[in-house]
């Protein structure tokens, strides 16, 4: 008696290609735009910047509205700043609430910056931002303390 075994390289061919989809990896890349809205004050760069014996500005007090466009791979700023002198550079920091951490983007630099624009970011970053938001931060410097005036920690 003869068994026929037509199934088995249909089966054999599922199998094969299921193991290369699954030996591929996914790209983890971010799909929807993302906004935040960051609270900066003076208090918050000086209980980070305490252990290095500099201040924030206690007067100065802002708002930065952050959008990430992840298709485009572009992050967007735009600052509304009060009491505070020429504003000197902004970042965005990776790092805690309390302490400081690497700057992974500068937003803008130099007297006179532009308060609003957009920067070109890598998709890691794009992903990382959007994945764990609250593990970054935004420090503004100004002329009046280049150190940093104000800074804010992303909501999470």
């Amino acid at each position: 008696m003869r068994t026929h075994l037509t199934v088995a390289p249909i089966t054999i061919a599922s199998i094969a290609l299921t193991s290369a989809v699954a030996a591929t990896p996914a790209k983890s890349s971010v799909s929807a735009n993302q906004g935040y809205v960051v609270r900066l004050t003076g208090d918050a760069e000086a209980v980070s910047a305490r252990t290095a014996g500099l201040g924030g500005d206690m007067d100065g007090s802002g708002l930065v509205r952050l959008t990430v466009y992840p298709d485009e791979r572009k992050l967007c700023y735009n600052f509304t700043l009060a009491n505070l002198a020429s504003p000197l550079m902004a970042h965005i920091h990776r790092g805690p609430a309390i302490g400081s951490g690497p700057s992974v983007a500068t937003l803008f630099t130099g007297p006179g910056g532009e308060l609003d624009g957009c920067i070109m970011w890598t998709e890691k970053r794009l992903a990382e931002i959007v994945a764990a938001p609250s593990k970054f931060y935004v420090d503004l410097a100004t002329t009046e303390y280049p150190e940093g005036a104000i800074r804010g920690q992303l909501p999470g």
